[in-house]
């Protein structure tokens, strides 16, 4: 069975179990056990699977919504759920969600009310319900809803041609010739680089201490994972998480160290600040996204210090 097949089978899995009305399967299925319940018998390890989804998201067949936020104290693995991004099938996720999220409330709180109401109530203490039933109800309602949002405002991206240009793109050994669609400010992407001027050669300004202080380090499971997908797809899933936390660790241990990728984090997130307005989940994220644009920005200045450096003492000016 060939690569293609197999994703396209986890997408048609996917869909049959949102769409099972015998109540023996949770409607999303999630990252705990979707290898061992649902896709063990066509993918040869869960790390294959896991990678298989991570490129549906990335092609757009999928969303991936946190359920759990990971928490190394308290040792809480993180959690998340996978839907197909079809939009018959979210607007009857998202009524059930709405339904559970207001259950959920009422159990715990004793009092009835409208989801609208609870989200507005409990999303800006969001991370205290963490791990539990009301948290991942509240999480699947307002995941659900941005989704919605998404495919309405996104639509180019998630038709048939896009989705599979991408994926044909992203797949070992597909057609590199093959043009990708611009991608549009929901997927985080920096706006178009202005022309510049051309950079002198490498050997001309890129000192040994310049490119010591781009050198990533690829050691470990973000060096496999770096290899298997370039840094820029894998920021772009953290990203899409709101794990700017993450981002920020991979900057700090120079895991993430070359220009171009800082640069991709810090224009990225002028994009995400630019639609706070209309994502509002972003707003819990308004601190880590200050202080990652300033980790990526340090180390971009760094860099602009030894690369002038350099050119003055090649100058010989003081």
């Amino acid at each position: 069975m060939s690569d293609k097949t197999i994703l396209m089978d986890i997408v048609k899995r996917i869909r049959e179990i949102h769409l099972d009305k015998s109540g023996k399967l949770d409607p999303i299925p999630t990252s705990e056990d979707i290898y061992r319940r649902h896709l063990s018998n066509i993918c040869n390890s869960e790390k294959q699977c896991m990678d298989f989804l991570r490129m549906l998201e990335e092609a757009h067949f999928l969303f991936a919504m946190t359920l759990v936020e990971p928490d190394e104290a308290l040792m809480i693995p993180g959690v998340e759920g996978y839907i197909v991004t079809e939009p018959v099938v979210l607007r009857n996720l998202r009524a059930r969600a709405t339904s559970e999220l207001e259950q959920s409330y009422e159990q715990q709180f004793y009092q009835r009310k409208q989801a609208t109401t609870i989200i507005r109530e409990l999303l800006p203490r969001a991370r205290s319900f963490n791990n539990t039933p009301l948290g991942r109800a509240l999480n699947m309602a307002v995941m659900l809803q941005q989704f919605e949002h998404i495919l309405v405002n996104e639509f180019e991206q998630y038709t048939d041609t896009w989705k599979s240009r991408k994926l044909m793109e992203l797949m070992p050994g597909g057609n590199p010739d093959t043009e990708t669609p611009s991608l549009s400010e929901g997927d985080f992407d920096p706006p178009p680089a202005s022309p510049r001027t051309p950079t002198a050669p490498l050997r001309a300004v890129d000192t040994d201490a310049v490119q010591e202080i781009q050198q990533m380090d690829q050691s470990g499971r973000w060096g496999d994972a770096v290899q298997k997908f370039g840094v820029e797809f894998l920021l772009r899933i953290h990203f899409r998480k709101y794990e700017f936390d993450k981002v920020a660790w991979l900057i700090k241990t120079g895991k993430l160290a070359a220009e171009k990728d800082l640069r991709y984090v810090r224009d990225t997130l002028r994009t995400m600040e630019s639609r706070v307005d209309r994502d509002f989940r972003l707003r819990e994220f308004t601190k880590p996204m200050v202080e990652l644009k300033r980790a990526a920005q340090i180390k971009l200045n760094r860099i602009h210090q030894l690369r002038k450096s350099a050119v003055t003492d090649e100058d010989g000016t003081v």
